[in-house]
């Protein structure tokens, strides 16, 4: 959890498995912006190859990893709108 010690903001890069992508996609690096406004962790996800980037908002309670899927999730939502990742 991070509640009262979290980090104002750091940037974390990520390469590895992303849960329900396609292998060309999870296999891609992605480096995850946070940044907590009060009670909010504003969370910005960008696929380093094609410099897309998706933010979305939490709570500032929810862990880092539900965070970080749910940044990933909507970061590959917004490739496939663009045709830049395969679906499925």
């Amino acid at each position: 959890m991070m509640g009262d010690s979290f980090t104002p903001g750091y940037i974390a890069r990520v390469r590895g498995q992303v849960e329900g992508a396609s292998s060309q996609v999870s296999a891609r690096e992605i480096i995850f912006e946070f940044r907590r406004i009060g009670n909010v962790v504003k969370v910005t996800a960008i696929d380093v190859a094609s410099g897309i980037e998706a933010v979305i908002a939490g709570p500032a309670h929810a862990s880092e990893s539900a965070l970080r899927d749910a940044a990933t999730r909507k970061l590959v939502y917004v490739m496939r709108r663009q045709g830049l990742a395969p679906d499925g």
